[in-house]
Parts: C-alpha cells; structure tokens; sequence
C-alpha cells in the first residue's frame, strides 16, 4: 500500500506461505498498523482496526476464490 486513509502512520504485512502437501499450503498472513495519535488515542485504534478488518476480509476472500479455481 502506498496511500492509505489519514489516520495511517505506518502500514507493513507479509504473507508466509508454507506447503502442507501436494495440494494445500499454509498462509500466514500478518500486518503492522501505526495510527497517527489524534486527540483521543483509543478512537484512531479502533477505526483503523475497524477499517482494516473490512479491507483484510475482502481480499482473504477474493484470495481464497482465486485459489480454489485452481489459477
């Protein structure tokens, strides 16, 4: 991500993937979510937690319908 919504510091994830057989593999899927500091501090962690979920959601599904086409 190279923009992001105004609340965000700093944004970082990778994406570990780990054969199990010859048909499945393990993903791993972790990010790292800076919020810059608004005057109630709590609130900029909830939404971008709130955010971030919706968006994370969204692609593990468009991922996870990718996959299972077999392409």
């Amino acid at each position: 991500m190279t923009k992001g919504p105004a609340f965000i510091k700093s944004f970082g994830g990778s994406w570990v993937f780990k054969p199990i057989t010859v048909s499945s593999t393990k993903v791993k899927f972790r990010y790292s979510i800076k919020t810059k500091k608004w005057a109630i501090p709590i609130l900029s962690e909830y939404v971008a937690s709130v955010y971030f979920k919706r968006i994370v959601k969204a692609r593990l599904a468009g991922f996870k319908k990718f996959c299972e086409q077999g392409s």
